[in-house]
């Protein structure tokens, strides 16, 4: 008797992966090419941090980024270790790991900021290839979408 499959080449699930990876490896060798030695993850975080001038908890790193305690904490240490962000504990809650760009970081961020945006900006560009506007805006929706019936 001949086994069933699972048609999973067809579920939206392991595609939204496989471009979720391959987005992050050419973000990433762009960074290298540009002598930039930092995970796209650890990026956005410092341009979070960089964005909002303030201490930030870790907490709210790990929400607005979706990703858990100790991934958070692993990629923080590394930027802690390259004298990029600083942390304290809070004064009202100990247990609260307070977050904010040091000096240092803060100059990567200013000397950087195109070397960064602009991959960022070229990734856009090029997914966007060969897609019309509205079906672009209708994909915009339906990811929106997808992303609110997971939370």
């Amino acid at each position: 008797m001949k086994s069933k499959r699972l048609p999973t080449q067809d579920y939206i699930g392991p595609q939204i992966k496989t471009l979720s990876i391959l987005i992050e490896k050419k973000m990433n060798a762009q960074l290298v090419a540009n002598g930039i030695n930092l995970t796209g993850t650890q990026i956005s975080i410092l341009a979070f941090l960089y964005d909002h001038q303030k201490t930030v908890t870790q907490k709210e790193i790990e929400l607005k980024f979706k990703i858990s305690h100790p991934t958070v904490r692993g990629i923080i240490w590394r930027l802690v270790a390259l004298n990029l962000v600083e942390t304290t504990t809070s004064d009202q809650d100990r247990r609260q790991i307070l977050l904010i760009l040091s000096t240092q970081g803060q100059k990567f961020m200013k000397e950087n900021l195109k070397i960064i945006q602009d991959p960022a900006k070229k990734m856009e560009s090029r997914l966007r290839d060969n897609i019309r506007e509205p079906e672009y805006e209708i994909f915009q929706q339906v990811l929106h979408q997808m992303i609110n019936n997971l939370q």
